[in-house]
C-alpha cells in the first residue's frame, strides 16, 4: 500500500517534532542566550566550552529558521524511506560528532582569525545535520519531473505583414520537483548571513565525505536493530544468497516513494496555482454591473475624519449613483468625536442631498466621558479594578442598533430593502461592494470582506470564526484551522465561516437584525464576545443559507493598507504562498484551541448552573477577556 506524509518515517517525524519543540522551549524558558556561540567573549573570555557541544542540539532561536528547518526535515523524510530506519539512524549518530564539532572549531581556529574577528558568531540549531542529510537527498533521490519557467517581453501589437515580428527576449529556468527543497535550504543557509553559511557548508561536506567513506569511524558500526524497533536478521547463503538478503527489504523501504514524490510535486503545483489565481483575479476589468437590489447602508463613526474626507464619503456617493438614489438609504451614527468627523459627515449629507438620496445622519455630542459619567445601569459590571465600569460591547451594540432604527421605521411604512450593508471606516470601491454582494451567487445570510490595517495581518480577529467555530490559526493568509474554510480560501471560493465582520458586510434584511452583548452575569466570569459575532449566532438564516467570507474582496483601514492588498500583480507573492502554507500546516500540527475553549466552556457551565433559565447560543464567539469603555477608547481589564 502506498503511503504519504510521515508514514514509515518515524525518525524523521521525531526529528521534526524535536526541531519545533526545542525551538519553542528556548523561547518559553528564555534560554536563547545560552545556545549560540560568540567566540569572544563566550569561548576566550568566559571559557564556556560547553557551548561547542550544545549549539546544534539546542534548537533555533529564530522562529523563521525553525520553520525553514521543519520544512526541510519533512522533505528529507524520503531518505529514511529509501534507506530504512536503521541506516538512517546510523547516519545521524555517526555524523553527529562531525556536524557538532567542526563548525565551531572552524570558526574559532580559522574563520575568525582570517577575518580579523569579523566572523565571531555561530547561531544555534541542527543546521549542519540537516545539510548533511540534504547531501544524501541530492545524491540518492532522483527527481520525477522537470519543468520550465520563462519570461518574455511581448512585441509591439502594431505589427503588419510588411513588418515581421521580432523575436522576443526571454529568460528560461529549468526546475524539477526537488527545486523547492533547495530553495528552502538556501533560505535557511542565508537567514543569518554569513554565520549560518558555516554550519550549512560544513554539514554538506560531512554528508559528501560520509558517502565517499572518508569519515573515520563511520564505516563498520550500525545502531542495534532494537533501537529503531526492528529485529536482527540473519542472512543464510542459498535460496538467493547474500544478494537475496541484501535486497530483502528493498520493496518495503521504497514503498511510498512514488506517492512521496507526487506529494512534493503536488505542493509545488499547488503553490504555483494559488499564486497564478491570486495574480489573475485582480486583473483590471470593466466596472462590474450590480444586481438590481435595494440597499440599506448602515455605519457608525468615531474620530474618522481623515478616512471620511479622503475616501469614504466619495465611495458612498458613488455607491448611491451606481445603485440609484431611489434604491439606497444611508444611516450614519457619529458618537462624540474629537476631530471634525461631524464636519466631514455634513459634507456627505450635502452630497447625498444633491442626489436625492434618503438618509439619516445623526451627529451626537455624547462623548465616552459622558457615557462614563452616567448612572450605572445595564451593561455596567464590577471589574477586577474594584469599581463598576461600563462594558464596551453593550455600548457598541446599542449604537449599532441606533443605525438600524430607520430600517424599522421604514418597514412600518411599507418601505423595504433587500440587503443591509454595514460599512466600517474603510477604504473601498463600488466594485468591492458589487463583488461582495455577489458572493456565492447572492445566496447567503451574510457575507464579508477581508479587512487590513497592517498587511499582511488581517484586522478583525474578534469576530472571525472558521466553519468549526475556531479562531484563526494564524493572522496571515491562509488564516484558518478548519479544512472546509481553508480549502475554499485556497480555491478563491466563498469561504464558509460561522461568523465574520471584517470591514464590510451585507446581511439579508429579513428577519429583523439586532445586535446584543452577552449578559452582564456571564461577563462577570471574565468572558466577552463581539456583537458582530453574536448577531450571526442569533440569525436563523445563518444555518440555512450560510455565512461566507469573500477572499476576492479586500478593504483597508487606511489608503496604504488598501494599496498593499491591491498591487498591480498578485497580492500574495510566490514566496509568501509557499511559506505560509507550511506555517499553517505546522501550526495546525503543533497547536490546539482545546485549552482556550475548555476555559470558556467551564466558565459558561459555571454560569449556567447559577442561571438555569438563561442560554448563550454564541459560545463560539466568546473569549477569555473583559473589555470596558474608557474616555479615550476602550481597555482590557
Amino acid at each position: 500500500m502506498l503511503t504519504s506524509g510521515l508514514t514509515n518515517a518515524s525518525i524523521s517525524k521525531s526529528l521534526l517534532i524535536y526541531t519545533i519543540a526545542s525551538s519553542v522551549a528556548l523561547a518559553i524558558f528564555d534560554l536563547k542566550h545560552l545556545t549560540s556561540i560568540q567566540v569572544a567573549p563566550h569561548i576566550w573570555q568566559y571559557g564556556q566550552f560547553w557551548r561547542i557541544l550544545v549549539w546544534q542540539i539546542a534548537g533555533f532561536a529564530n522562529s523563521t529558521e525553525a520553520l525553514f528547518a521543519a520544512m526541510l526535515v519533512y522533505h528529507l523524510r524520503v531518505v529514511e524511506r529509501a534507506w530504512g530506519k536503521r541506516k538512517f539512524a546510523t547516519f545521524l549518530l555517526t555524523t553527529l560528532p562531525y556536524t557538532t564539532l567542526l563548525p565551531p572549531l572552524l570558526l574559532i581556529l580559522v574563520l575568525r582569525p582570517i577575518t580579523l574577528g569579523k566572523m565571531n558568531y555561530l547561531p544555534s540549531g541542527p543546521v549542519a545535520t540537516i545539510f548533511a542529510l540534504l547531501a544524501q537527498y541530492h545524491a540518492s533521490i532522483p527527481s520525477t519531473f522537470r519543468y520550465r519557467i520563462s519570461t518574455s517581453s511581448a512585441s509591439d501589437s502594431n505589427e503588419t505583414k510588411d513588418q515581421p515580428q521580432q523575436s522576443s527576449k526571454s529568460l528560461t529556468l529549468t526546475l524539477s520537483d526537488k527545486s523547492t527543497t533547495y530553495i528552502v535550504a538556501a533560505q535557511l543557509a542565508l537567514s543569518q548571513f554569513p554565520a549560518m553559511v558555516v554550519p550549512a557548508a560544513v554539514g554538506w561536506l560531512v554528508g559528501v565525505a560520509w558517502r565517499m567513506e572518508f569519515l573515520p569511524g563511520t564505516g563498520a558500526w550500525r545502531v542495534p536493530a532494537w533501537m529503531v524497533g526492528e529485529k536482527e536478521r540473519r542472512v543464510v547463503n542459498g535460496a538467493g544468497g547474500a544478494d537475496g538478503g541484501r535486497y530483502e527489504d528493498l520493496r518495503r523501504r521504497l514503498e511510498g516513494e512514488a506517492i512521496a514524490a507526487s506529494a512534493s510535486s503536488s505542493a509545488t503545483v499547488e503553490t504555483l496555482y494559488i499564486h497564478h489565481q491570486a495574480s489573475t483575479v485582480d486583473v483590471a476589468k470593466d466596472h462590474l454591473s450590480p444586481r438590481p437590489e435595494r440597499l440599506f447602508i448602515a455605519s457608525m463613526h468615531w474620530n474618522n475624519e481623515p478616512i471620511l474626507r479622503s475616501h469614504w464619503n466619495d465611495a458612498v456617493i458613488n455607491l448611491a449613483k451606481t445603485f440609484g438614489p431611489d434604491n439606497v438609504f444611508v444611516s450614519v451614527y457619529e458618537s462624540g468625536s474629537w476631530d471634525d468627523s461631524k464636519g466631514a459627515l455634513r459634507e456627505l449629507d450635502a452630497g447625498l442631498d444633491r442626489l436625492g438620496v434618503r438618509r439619516n445622519i445623526t451627529l451626537s455630542d455624547t462623548t465616552h466621558q459622558d457615557e462614563l459619567s452616567a448612572r450605572p445601569r445595564e451593561g455596567w459590571i464590577d471589574t477586577p479594578r474594584q469599581k463598576k465600569e461600563l462594558r464596551r460591547i453593550p455600548y457598541l451594540a446599542r449604537l449599532r442598533n441606533l443605525t438600524l432604527q430607520p430600517l424599522e421605521d421604514l418597514s412600518q411604512q411599507g418601505i423595504t430593502f433587500d440587503k443591509v450593508l454595514f460599512l466600517n471606516d474603510v477604504v473601498f470601491t463600488v466594485d468591492d461592494v458589487i463583488r461582495l454582494l455577489d458572493t456565492n451567487d447572492g445566496v447567503y445570510a451574510a457575507a464579508c470582506s477581508l479587512d487590513f490595517s497592517k498587511p499582511p495581518l488581517y484586522y478583525d480577529t474578534f469576530a472571525l470564526r472558521d466553519s468549526n467555530g475556531d479562531e484563526h490559526v494564524m493572522q496571515k493568509w491562509p488564516y484558518f484551522r478548519s479544512a472546509a474554510s481553508r480549502n475554499a480560501l485556497l480555491a478563491l471560493s466563498p469561504v464558509p465561516v460561522k461568523s465574520c465582520w471584517n470591514g464590510m458586510e451585507p446581511f439579508v434584511s429579513t428577519p429583523p437584525l439586532r445586535f446584543r452583548a452577552i449578559s452582564d452575569s456571564l461577563a462577570l466570569s471574565h468572558l466577552e464576545g463581539s456583537e458582530c459575532c453574536l448577531i450571526h449566532a442569533d440569525n436563523p438564516l445563518s444555518k440555512q443559507d450560510g455565512v461566507y467570507l469573500n477572499p476576492k474582496v479586500r478593504v483597508g483601514y487606511n489608503p496604504a493598507a488598501y494599496e498593499a492588498v491591491h498591487p498591480t500583480g498578485a497580492w500574495l507573492s510566490l514566496q509568501h504562498v509557499a511559506l505560509a502554507l507550511w506555517e499553517n500546516r505546522l501550526r495546525r500540527w503543533f497547536t490546539t484551541p482545546f485549552f482556550k475553549k475548555l476555559v470558556v466552556r467551564k466558565r459558561i457551565a459555571g454560569w449556567h448552573d447559577d442561571h438555569i433559565d438563561e442560554q448563550e447560543p454564541g459560545d463560539f464567539c466568546l473569549i477569555n477577556e473583559m473589555q470596558v469603555l474608557v474616555s479615550n477608547g476602550w481597555a482590557h481589564v
